[in-house]
């Protein structure tokens, strides 16, 4: 039986109207990005009033979308108080705008934040001259299956000639003291960690003393007795300073005076605090991702509750 002429139009305006409500859902999000210049975001009177065709069916979503926001804020049902439609309307709109704003706020953090990698041409001409580099192989955790990465340090071996030397020497295991091969950095771990202001290299495969066995000088009877030793011989000790300062984040230092195989390195720019102690003898040249990374690694008492580990160290 043919529909009545009445019916007929009843239903074509349904279908119009449900596609009109699919089409708003659908280019409300791209609208409210094309019609913002510098994002400032446009209200929903005028989203709708662009997107509606017709005063009337405006009017409509705007009444709907705010029974939605009342109720919602009520703690209500907004289905059985606004409708079932408005209830879609205005879950959908908030979500499409809360949406638009969190990306264009993320936008906007990523836009603000320093990239402290990245050396500015300017400090860049004004870097000493790198005489040698050492490469690292970084893992983090004990897991073998752990990808190692690559962390490169130029060292500035005219500005600190004999604690560049000593850093040299353990970097390729060819330190000639007492120690030996002991002080090598392949296989020593990260010593400590402090958010912000430092991060400090060596805990060694074999401890940080070396364990020398010597006579006992009691005259009561003969016989030897075991001393622990620092690493660093005597021949690592030096006066030297130069005028370089922690002024770029990846500045690599050690102490003041010599006598140790511990360097620091700095995880932020303008690490002034570093200047009264330690000696600048280089810079990471590749891998700053991996000293931020370190940078986050949290202490228990003594220990890193993450295990950083140079799995090789080579000259290059």
């Amino acid at each position: 039986q043919p529909l009545d002429p009445g019916e007929m139009v009843r239903h074509s305006g349904s279908g119009r109207r449900r596609r009109r409500w699919t089409a708003i859902l659908k280019v409300a999000p791209l609208t409210t990005f094309l019609l913002s210049g510098s994002f400032s975001l446009p209200s929903l009177n005028f989203v709708f009033d662009v997107v509606a065709s017709d005063a009337r069916f405006s009017q409509e979503i705007r009444s709907r979308t705010a029974c939605h926001a009342a109720f919602s804020d009520e703690g209500m049902p907004t289905s059985k108080a606004c409708g079932r439609r408005a209830s879609m309307i205005g879950v959908g709109l908030g979500t499409m705008l809360q949406a638009t704003e969190a990306a264009h706020a993320s936008k906007q953090k990523l836009a603000r934040r320093p990239n402290k990698a990245q050396v500015s041409t300017e400090s860049a001409a004004d870097e000493p001259k790198i005489t040698a580099r050492c490469e690292f192989s970084v893992r983090f955790g004990k897991e073998r299956v752990s990808k190692n990465r690559k962390l490169v340090i130029g060292l500035f071996g005219e500005e600190a000639p004999i604690l560049t030397r000593t850093f040299l020497q353990a970097c390729t295991g060819t330190y000639p003291g007492e120690a030996g091969d002991k002080a090598n950095y392949k296989l020593a771990d990260v010593k400590t960690v402090v958010k912000d202001k430092v991060i400090t290299w060596a805990k060694f495969k074999e401890g940080n003393n070396n364990a020398v066995m010597v006579q006992t000088d009691d005259k009561r009877w003969v016989g030897n007795k075991v001393i622990f030793k620092s690493l660093a011989g005597p021949e690592t000790n030096t006066d030297e300073v130069n005028n370089l300062r922690h002024d770029l984040a990846g500045r690599v230092s050690m102490k003041k005076g010599g006598g140790t195989f511990d360097f620091n390195v700095a995880p932020v720019a303008d690490a002034s605090w570093l200047d009264e102690t330690d000696v600048v003898i280089g810079q990471v040249l590749e891998g700053m991702d991996i000293i931020a990374d370190i940078n986050e690694i949290k202490m228990y008492g003594s220990k890193t509750l993450t295990q950083v580990r140079f799995m090789n160290s080579t000259k290059v």
